[in-house]
């Protein structure tokens, strides 16, 4: 029947097929967007490339790297061995937040800047397992707020270096309790973990995990040995005597010392003008260069006047099958006892260490060796020791 014709009529027309086309419209819009998402899903599932931020499904069966996404390591340097060694073994992705800012008058704002990123990581991310490095000792207040506002929907890992014992990172507030809600307090050698105890009581979730040996690349397993070379890694922290290193190169003149690491700053001009011909300062490398000159040193140096500093060089070494000079203290003879021991604040026994290692240098890398399979069935026995404990 036919609607009679009026303008209140005809407006009410206009406004139903206005409506239907607008719904027809919004339903052709819709639809578009659902096939092209749908499309994008279905090329996300089959490409190679499922793990990147595009919105698809992933498949654990051909991609287990999606599985790291929801694990990470935070650590407040450009770069370090320990973390990168352990990440394919606990699953782990390695976030760096190096310091912004250079000088030191700024260095609270650096700080302030790094704790604001480190928060909006964990917020944007909310990873299941968290591993944090301390120092500096106030990122455990944000590891146990983590812990707190996530429960048991995530484990957070404390890895403690050598360095978070020193005073100025004691005298922060409150830590006990931030360590006692850790699912896992890590140490890396026995004497750390007497240190530990010692300043905050025994403790049922602290475990002894040493550095994971470092995974050889392929290119520098054929580098040519250079016999008289001597590789001493170096931070030029107040537990490295580079003076006293200077004074014993000048006694083993038929020796090449190459020191790494970033000295601008660090090293006294009064020094400086102390070193010999036959040392080298290289500077900070990359790691593909250390690498490189690492595996045709003829032997590694490592010097520390701290008594529980277990040397990352001296892993590096044994790793590589290096023969070693080391600082005789009890922590670097137990874990690596296949080296020559000298007293670090005697250059005549450094030198004399030296000379030891080039005249004997195959008996100390059949040592390393030797000391290599000892410390990979050790580090296999605490990290099964710490996946049991995790997974309580």
């Amino acid at each position: 029947m036919a609607i009679p014709w009026s303008e209140d009529n005809a407006w009410r027309i206009n406004r139903e097929r206005r409506g239907r086309l607008s719904i027809q419209r919004g339903y052709q819009i819709s639809s578009r967007f659902y096939n092209r998402r749908r499309s994008a899903c279905e090329a996300a599932w089959h490409s190679p490339s499922r793990n990147c931020l595009c919105g698809g499904i992933p498949d654990p069966l051909h991609d287990m790297s999606m599985e790291r996404k929801n694990n990470i390591m935070i650590a407040w340097v450009g770069y370090q061995r320990r973390a990168e060694a352990m990440k394919d073994f606990w699953n782990y992705e390695v976030l760096y937040f190096p310091k912004v800012l250079s000088s030191r008058k700024l260095l609270p704002l650096d700080y302030l800047i790094r704790s604001i990123q480190t928060i909006a990581t964990l917020a944007q991310r909310r990873p299941k397992q968290v591993w944090i490095q301390s120092p500096p000792s106030f990122l455990l207040y944000i590891a146990s707020f983590y812990k707190f506002a996530r429960g048991s929907r995530a484990v957070v890992i404390a890895d403690l270096h050598n360095s978070f014992f020193r005073p100025k990172w004691l005298s922060f507030p409150f830590l006990r309790s931030c360590l006692g809600q850790m699912n896992a307090v890590l140490v890396h050698n026995k004497q750390v973990a007497q240190d530990y105890s010692g300043h905050f009581g025994a403790a049922a979730n602290l475990h002894i995990l040493e550095d994971r040996s470092v995974e050889l690349r392929v290119e520098t397993r054929t580098k040519v040995t250079h016999h008289d070379s001597i590789l001493f890694p170096c931070s030029f922290d107040e537990d490295e005597p580079i003076g006293i290193v200077f004074e014993a190169a000048l006694k083993v003149p038929e020796a090449r010392f190459c020191i790494t690491g970033k000295h601008e700053g660090k090293l006294p001009c009064a020094t400086a003008l102390l070193k010999p011909s036959n040392v080298e300062l290289l500077g900070f490398l990359p790691i593909e260069q250390f690498d490189d000159l690492l595996a045709s040193a003829g032997a590694v140096l490592g010097l520390t006047t701290r008594d529980n500093v277990q040397l990352s060089v001296a892993n590096e070494a044994i790793s590589y099958g290096k023969a070693m000079v080391l600082s005789d203290t009890p922590t670097l003879r137990e874990l690596f006892d296949g080296a020559r021991f000298v007293d670090t604040l005697d250059p005549n026994s450094i030198a004399s260490g030296v000379k030891d290692v080039l005249r004997a240098r195959l008996d100390f890398e059949k040592a390393s060796s030797k000391g290599l399979e000892r410390k990979i069935a050790r580090w296999d026995c605490q990290a099964a020791r710490l996946k049991e404990a995790l997974h309580e």
